[in-house]
């Protein structure tokens, strides 16, 4: 019975190949889209469950409330790592793990490169973390001083095919290190780490203050982790608290109860140890800090889960659109599958086998759609990686059960699209009475026109929401690019300095002998130093500044040299720049931008002074606002300062930037490069063009516009068809009124508005209903940026306009091929 059903359905899509052809293509694109998004699903979801033994695995960390809010911290005191693992039974083995912040030099075989992706941990890392290892022992690796750790890939990057056991690696210009072992990644990790360096400290064996270790636990399987969580926070408070005393001042900390004394004495509450799973840190983090974000080792965030739950939502309503579309295609042929429904009942079929005859041919469909789907995307997956900078991978030749877990899943949307696309169909097509139909009342009983009208309505409410983002997320994109940035940094090259003193004040300064040097360069323009920089990543790292007789005021500060400004093309509106002139510009005297004295309410702030860090300065200009780390945030109060007679631990990288005549660009940055492996010989140079810095903070933005702008062409792709089937539904059933019109004089373009109107009207109920809640959407995306253009009527006027074109050229097809059609043939069917 089941093999008759498919070759009856078989046998029907042959004989409706096109309308099978569109359903078909209609599915495979929502199909497509769900392919992938459940590919970046499975690959968010897999980051440290790639082995049984992580289930095991918990990160240790702390968290307090202070004035300022909660803080969960992922890292924690070092003793803290000691009392888990010498007076906690439950912890079967405890290890540690730094990360170095920025980047780490490393120097092998003549070879210089920055590594971003190094870490340092104790002996127990890797017999923690199963990690695969093609050479070396795990529960040895690590054992001994200097030893180090590397992937295969970045094996074969440093020595290719060899074996790289024994060879050494050079740190920071500082310390060796033997390479003893090399391991294969099996899956994603939130620590990802090409280098992993042999770590031990008793620098801060007894420092209960400074949480500057990452420290991970294996919990017995049968303890309980609350309980855990409890005897570590009670040691923990007690030992935090014992931290912050002070002995001259005669405090004592409250040994029975150090909680409630480090709320009453320092405002600090909440305290507590807790131990997260491994598996939940890259999407579902407790312990999180925003320099954590900062770190390319670390891979968590807060917001990992937030596209997981917005792509999934996306790939349910495409689907939805896709399944809508299917079955106002099968509808449309409603008409032709009467007749053939009522023979089969007057010849003794039960609406139960014709249902399952129809979802039958729903199925095999369906596989078409999904095999298609597939093949789309092998081919795409490539490009989508590079696109967006993703890691999917389609098929894992290490990785059988995650193969075997995308098969179940394809099976699962195969039913789930079966059953969602066909089973309307398949109960309408089937209630069909024979004897209204053999006498060719068919439109008495074809019923739910509104359900029809409304399914068409979603589709294009869901298609013109996608247009209207379109738009306005294009129209951001625009202001972003073209909004004045308050500077000017076409051919300016950045350098980054390692070693060599660059600002004034400082020991061994020699920024006018690197100055003056530059300046001989052939295309050099001018040239300069200083610390912040367009395109430099947003940081909230202030100092306070006093003003007024003690106001404060919390402000960004960055140490700049002469010319900084000029070649910056930030421009001073009041004031003036500083200058070789005034000696002791050098030593006291400050620009402030726009945002600083509009904040502290100076009107005329030239020659006011400013208390910071410590010291006087003199208000000699102010500066114009300027983005420097785009328009997600607002501009911070600034304070630009030239340095100090004496030393002053001021942090943060230095950088040269040199303005280059456009006209000799190469031969400029070739001369630039060579006089600069000449001051740093033992350092590779690091580079970079400001306004390409400035771009990439615009990077992740333009993705997301190319990523709309492919699901709006799959959703619209998707509704025309809904629009295409449900127009040539009605006019199937107009046929007969169609010829009688034309016989009594109608022209074309009167039969066309008579068969566009009810569909013209249809269009516009979606557009109404897609404006506001596009509107809502978009706002809500817009409130990431501080400066954002403002949503307007004519925004959604625009969309509305485009939506209602492609809706009309579609209709326009079958509208005039019926109205052109012979009235006498259509007569004479009827």
């Amino acid at each position: 019975m089941l093999n008759n059903y498919f070759k009856t359905a078989w046998r029907s899509l042959w004989a409706n190949n096109v309308y099978a052809a569109i359903n078909i293509a209609g599915l495979s694109i929502g199909l497509t889209v769900v392919v992938l998004v459940l590919l970046y699903i499975n690959r968010e979801r897999s980051y440290d469950r790639w082995d049984t033994r992580l289930e095991q695995i918990y990160r240790v960390g702390v968290s307090e409330r202070t004035e300022d809010g909660l803080e969960q911290s992922p890292s924690v005191q070092y003793p803290l790592g000691t009392f888990l693992a010498e007076e906690c039974p439950e912890v079967e083995l405890t290890s540690r793990v730094r990360v170095p912040y920025g980047e780490t030099l490393v120097a092998v075989d003549g070879q210089e490169f920055y590594e971003t992706k190094a870490i340092s941990a104790d002996s127990n890392f890797f017999a923690l973390f199963p990690y695969r290892f093609i050479h070396g022992n795990g529960r040895t690796a690590l054992s001994q001083p200097n030893t180090a750790v590397i992937t295969k890939a970045m094996s074969t990057k440093l020595f290719g095919d060899a074996d790289p056991i024994g060879k050494r690696l050079a740190i920071n210009l500082q310390e060796h290190y033997t390479i003893t072992g090399v391991i294969e990644k099996q899956g994603p990790s939130h620590l990802d780490f090409n280098i992993c360096l042999s770590y031990h400290s008793t620098h801060f064996a007894a420092n209960w203050f400074m949480r500057n270790h990452d420290t991970y636990v294996r919990l017995n399987p049968t303890v309980s982790r609350a309980a855990l969580e409890e005897k570590a926070t009670k040691h923990y408070a007690l030992h935090y608290a014992a931290s912050y005393t002070d002995g001259s001042a005669g405090t004592t900390v409250n040994t029975v109860d150090p909680v409630h004394w480090l709320a009453e004495q320092h405002g600090i509450s909440g305290l507590g140890v807790f131990f997260e799973p491994v598996g939940d840190i890259h999407l579902r983090p407790i312990g999180f800090e925003a320099w954590s974000a900062q770190q390319a080792v670390y891979d968590f965030n807060p917001t990992n889960q937030r596209p997981v739950t917005i792509f999934s939502l996306v790939a349910l309503l495409v689907l939805l659109l896709a399944c809508v579309n299917y079955t106002n295609m099968a509808i449309a042929q409603g008409g032709k599958r009467a007749k053939e429904s009522g023979v089969r009942k007057v010849m003794g079929a039960s609406r139960q086998q014709l249902i399952y005859q129809f979802l039958a041919e729903s199925f095999i469909q369906c596989v078409f759609a999904v095999l298609l789907a597939v093949a789309m995307v092998a081919i795409l997956v490539s490009a989508i990686n590079n696109t967006f900078g993703l890691k999917l991978v389609f098929w894992n030749a290490f990785d059988a059960q995650q193969n075997w877990q995308l098969v179940g899943q394809l099976v699962g949307v195969l039913l789930a699209t079966t059953l969602l696309s066909g089973m309307y169909p398949a109960f309408v097509l089937s209630q069909y009475k024979p004897v209204r139909v053999l006498n060719g009342d068919i439109t008495k009983t074809v019923k739910g026109r509104w359900l029809r009208n409304g399914l068409l309505v979603f589709q294009y409410s869901i298609a013109s929401c996608f247009i209207i983002s379109v738009i306005i997320i294009a129209l951001q994109l625009r202001f972003m690019r073209n909004h004045d940035a308050g500077f000017d940094t076409d051919q300016v090259l950045r350098i980054e300095v390692t070693h060599t003193k660059l600002f004034p004040g400082q020991a061994d300064d020699r920024s006018v002998f690197v100055k003056q040097e530059l300046l001989r360069l052939p295309g050099v323009k001018t040239v300069s130093t200083g610390q912040l920089y367009p395109g430099l990543p947003y940081s909230d790292a202030v100092q306070t500044a006093v003003y007024d007789g003690g106001q404060q005021l919390a402000m960004q500060f960055g140490l700049v040299n002469f010319d900084y400004f000029n070649v910056m093309g930030m421009p001073i509106v009041e004031g003036r720049d500083f200058s070789t002139a005034f000696a002791r510009d050098t030593i006291d005297a400050a620009v402030i931008n726009e945002t600083a004295a509009r904040k502290m309410g100076w009107q005329d702030p030239v020659g006011k002074t400013v208390g910071f860090l410590g010291m006087e300065y003199r208000v000699i200009g102010v500066l114009k606002d300027s983005h420097l780390s785009g328009y997600e945030n607002e501009v911070l109060p600034q304070l630009y300062m030239m340095g100090v007679d004496e030393p002053r631990n001021f942090s943060g990288h230095q950088f040269v930037f040199v303005k280059i005549d456009g006209r000799q660009a190469q031969q400029a940055l070739q001369a630039v490069t060579t006089f600069w492996k000449m001051l740093e010989p033992e350092l590779p140079v690091r580079y970079s063009w400001l306004d390409d810095d400035f771009a990439r903070l615009l990077e992740k933005h333009e993705r997301f516009a190319v990523l709309t702008s492919w699901l709006t062409g799959a959703a619209l792709g998707i509704a025309v068809m809904g629009i295409f089937a449900l127009s040539a539904f009605s006019i199937q059933q107009r046929t007969k009124e169609i010829g009688i019109r034309k016989v009594l004089g109608a022209s074309v373009a009167g039969i066309v508005r008579l068969l566009s109107t009810g569909f013209v009207k249809l269009v516009i109920m979606a557009i109404a209903i897609a404006s506001p809640i596009a509107w809502w959407m978009m706002n809500k995306w817009l409130e990431d940026f501080a400066y954002r253009i403002d949503i307007e009527w004519w925004m959604f006027a625009t969309a509305g306009m485009a939506a209602l074109i492609i809706a009309l050229l579609t209709l326009s097809w079958q509208a005039v091929r019926a109205a052109v059609a012979n009235p006498v043939e259509s007569l004479r069917d009827e």
